[in-house]
């Protein structure tokens, strides 16, 4: 077995209103995220990103976005639609112990 340890060189915050497509690469704007988000990305992007709506009450929705639209099905209309909309529909919620937006956002800061 090997074990591989990579560290963050940084990691971004980034808000991300209602109503903004959830596919920025698509020609189809009508898939928007129906709340506020949040996107954490680390740099280098190979350590990931991830897309939530902090509920306020220790969980959050959590957007599974691409951290690249590499398919070329993004590039068909229909196909990109199809995609964006299937992000929205199976968001799912995680019990994060009840840290909100705000406390994320010190971590984040402590770390940069």
């Amino acid at each position: 077995m090997t074990i591989m340890v990579v560290s963050i060189i940084s990691l971004t915050t980034s808000a991300v209103s209602a109503g903004v497509p959830v596919a920025s690469v698509s020609d189809d704007k009508t898939v928007t995220f129906p709340t506020d988000v949040t996107v954490l990305t680390g740099t280098p992007l190979a350590e990931g990103m991830l897309t939530y709506h902090d509920n306020g009450n220790g969980t959050i929705t959590v957007y599974d976005v691409p951290t690249h639209f590499q398919d070329p099905a993004w590039n068909n209309p229909d196909s990109a639609k199809q995609m964006a909309q299937h992000i929205v529909d199976t968001a799912h919620t995680v019990n994060v112990g009840g840290v909100s937006d705000g406390d994320a956002q010190k971590i984040v800061a402590l770390m940069n």
